[in-house]
């Protein structure tokens, strides 16, 4: 069945979620969330899995604003009897203000007849727009919950680190660079050979001859790509060597270049 409710705005209106919506869902969460760390692209049966499946998830407790005219999916957010809003997102060039203002309302209201005893969800915290409907509808801002992340395929995050950033990086460095591992675990490859020129930068299989050598653990090296820890900082704590001396300032820059810079956002419903 599919609720119709209140408009708040004459081009938008809120409904229910019906069988078939998460292609759509899928969709607007992939465009939404895609430049922020951690994002991974989303697929309808993972959706199912991580939103729907859930024990205190029912169709009628998953809210989607559409467009009036177009009919297109704007916004939704996924509320669970347990007070969780296990995912909110709205389209970034659509009217935020007015689509995430309508599904807090709507989704609060549901949890209040739903008698559950508090509503919480994970938003970025450099979202203005749902920042300001926050604190308009007296939400506090509390601590994150704990996220512990591994590195599965290293070569794989380098090659795709630098993949994203070639444009960049082919036109500071040109480097044949060899970077080892000290302490990996038995499923991380002991090195990785990256290869840039004028043509792109690439992660190779066979090592050849190289420019520079970065020496360092894998929870530093880790932690570096993922922003933890600066590579200067590890240099002067001695968990990382760069040779030869001459190249130390032109390791400094390209690992800082292949760190994920931007801010990281989890919903809920990626926590388990």
């Amino acid at each position: 069945m599919i609720t119709m409710v209140a408009e708040m705005r004459q081009e938008y209106f809120i409904r229910t979620f019906a069988e078939g919506d998460e292609v759509e869902i899928v969709r607007l969460f992939d465009k939404s969330y895609m430049e922020y760390g951690g994002y991974t692209r989303r697929t309808p049966e993972y959706w199912r899995w991580c939103c729907l499946q859930r024990p205190d998830v029912k169709n009628e407790s998953i809210f989607l604003v559409s467009d009036q005219n177009s009919k297109a999916i704007a916004g939704y957010v996924v509320a669970g009897k347990s007070g969780a809003l296990w995912e909110l997102c709205y389209d970034p060039n659509s009217d935020g203000k007015a689509i995430v203002s309508l599904l807090l309302d709507q989704a609060t209201a549901y949890l209040e007849s739903a008698a559950a005893p508090s509503i919480n969800f994970t938003a970025p915290t450099s979202d203005p727009i749902i920042k300001q409907a926050c604190k308009e509808r007296g939400f506090a801002v509390g601590p994150p919950p704990k996220m512990f992340l591994s590195v599965l395929n290293l070569q794989a995050l380098i090659s795709l680190l630098a993949g994203n950033k070639a444009t960049g990086l082919k036109t500071k460095f040109d480097e044949a660079i060899l970077i080892k591992i000290k302490g990996a675990p038995f499923w991380i490859n002991d090195s990785v050979f990256l290869r840039i020129t004028q043509e792109g930068a690439t992660v190779e299989d066979e090592i050849s001859k190289f420019t520079m050598q970065l020496q360092t653990d894998f929870v530093t090296l880790s932690s570096m790509l993922f922003g933890n820890i600066s590579p200067f900082s590890a240099l002067i704590r001695s968990k990382l060597t760069i040779k030869p001396l001459s190249k130390i300032l032109t390791g400094l820059k390209l690992l800082s270049y292949l760190q994920i810079g931007t801010e990281w956002s989890f919903q809920l419903s990626e926590y388990g």
